[in-house]
């Protein structure tokens, strides 16, 4: 995933947050942005998946966090997609309750640092 990503340099990396934000902003399936990835950077129908399915869990995320943080809610529950992608770490946090200012350590669901879904 990483290096799908840092193929994309500067105003291409730019673009392709202009494109993941108007796409979530009007609705856009991860499907379409994915399609539109692969059309407009040249990356392959799988990276191209892999980084919509990504980018969009993290953007989801981080929305998430602000909204929670904005309503004083302090604490969250892991739940998965419980698809054939899930990791068996993921399958471990599925249920439990932390809290925002003392996550698990792989950070939080969407926007975790042991890396894309795939």
């Amino acid at each position: 995933m990483l290096a799908l990503i840092r193929k994309l340099q500067g105003s291409t990396l730019d673009h392709l947050e202009t494109l993941l934000y108007r796409g979530v902003a009007s609705g856009m399936t991860v499907a379409d942005m994915a399609d539109e990835i692969g059309r407009r950077f040249g990356v392959s129908e799988h990276g191209a998946r892999v980084i919509a399915r990504d980018q969009v869990s993290r953007l989801y995320s981080s929305m998430c966090e602000l909204r929670h943080a904005e309503l004083g809610v302090r604490e969250f529950d892991w739940w998965t997609m419980a698809d054939r992608r899930v990791r068996k770490l993921h399958r471990h946090l599925h249920g439990r309750r932390f809290a925002y200012s003392d996550p698990p350590s792989i950070g939080l669901p969407g926007n975790t640092s042991d890396g894309p879904c795939c």
